[in-house]
């Protein structure tokens, strides 16, 4: 039997008084910077607004005590997000737009979705298939049908790439193609990336973090979106390395459909 998705929104004042009742200092997507200007005082006093509109809205209720403490669905939903087993990150970046940030966290009994749709607000989602964790990944791509780029897969190093990138940016293609060649990607390639970057839709990095048995693991790619196609970029070393090197595929949206799958474990 299908459950009812779980979902309400919380200033980011508000969310630092549920951590607080959670006894957890932070969380993944907390984002409190616009905080750190105010002294103690301000900051005491803002956290009492937050704590009593948190009351108003029965997000705080007495226990059988009188005590206060966090109504059943806030303290299992963000709960979940501070105490979760793997937490995924989609960090989406398109041209003259706000970056999206997306995270997922997900526990044995509950996935919680959780974003920023504006600063200072932060809303949760809570459902129970990890299929939903897919699906809203593939709403912020965007992908469309797009068939794969005819050209070889690049390995370069990321410094490399990042300057080749730069060069574009800074209407230099000329310099951003030797700087790829000479780096032995081959020119069909160089010259298709270099599109890429002179025409982009968005840049996506997704990523994840798996906490099991004491033991921390990871896992990410990133898909390059450009009018000309798609392309997904992984660093094949698991060592780490200041300067690692990207394996950069051409890619089709099945792909990319595909690659999230994978990391979603679905």
């Amino acid at each position: 039997m299908a459950t009812k998705n779980i979902g309400f929104g919380i200033s980011t004042e508000e969310l630092l008084v549920v951590l607080g009742y959670l006894k957890a200092e932070s969380m993944p997507g907390l984002d409190s910077d616009h905080l750190k200007d105010l002294d103690e005082e301000q900051l005491e006093f803002a956290l009492g607004i937050a704590e009593r509109a948190l009351y108003a809205r029965g997000f705080i209720i007495p226990d059988p005590q009188k005590k206060p403490t966090l109504a059943p669905t806030v303290f299992s939903v963000v709960g979940a997000c501070v105490m979760a087993e793997t937490t995924i990150v989609a960090s989406c970046n398109r041209p003259d737009q706000r970056r999206e940030d997306h995270y997922y966290h997900t526990s044995r009994q509950m996935v919680v979705m959780h974003y920023a749709p504006n600063a200072g607000i932060h809303q949760f989602v809570a459902v129970t298939e990890r299929d939903n964790i897919a699906q809203s990944i593939l709403s912020i791509l965007q992908l469309g049908e797009k068939s794969t780029l005819n050209c070889q897969p690049l390995r370069v190093k990321a410094s490399v790439f990042g300057e080749a990138r730069k060069a574009v940016q800074q209407n230099r293609p000329t310099d951003g193609l030797r700087m790829l060649t000479e780096a032995g990607v081959e020119l069909d390639s160089a010259q298709a990336m270099l599109d890429t970057q002179s025409k982009p839709v968005a840049n996506t990095t997704i990523g994840s973090v798996e906490h099991q048995n004491g033991k921390e693991s990871t896992d990410s790619f990133t898909v390059i979106e450009g009018e000309n196609g798609l392309w997904i970029v992984t660093t094949p070393e698991t060592k780490p390395d200041p300067d690692p090197e990207f394996l950069i595929v051409p890619a089709s949206a099945e792909d990319v459909i595909q690659k999230v799958k994978i990391l979603v474990k679905i």
